[in-house]
């Protein structure tokens, strides 16, 4: 991951973030589930990642929070404020 920082691959970041995102859900890890895939969604919306936005909306589905790419803005925001206005 932090190869793809250095090159600035934000496609490929968003990409690895969205499946760590599964993999710390598969190991019972909500927190840093939900952490990766709002950094995802912060990346993806910024450079308007098509593919990935529709993932995120789906998975918003499959995961029940409600409003689809609006609650993962929602929840980004929510994470900003608890941060201090920090951005991950």
């Amino acid at each position: 991951m932090s190869i793809q920082q250095e090159i600035g691959d934000k496609s490929g970041l968003c990409v690895t973030l969205f499946n760590m995102g599964h993999i710390h859900l598969q190991n019972d890890d909500i927190q840093n589930a939900v952490s990766a895939w709002v950094t995802s969604y912060r990346i993806a919306k910024a450079i308007n990642l098509a593919e990935a936005l529709q993932a995120l909306e789906s998975l918003a589905g499959d995961l029940g929070l409600p409003g689809g790419l609006d609650g993962w803005g929602q929840l980004s925001r929510q994470m900003e404020e608890n941060d201090g206005g920090a951005e991950s």
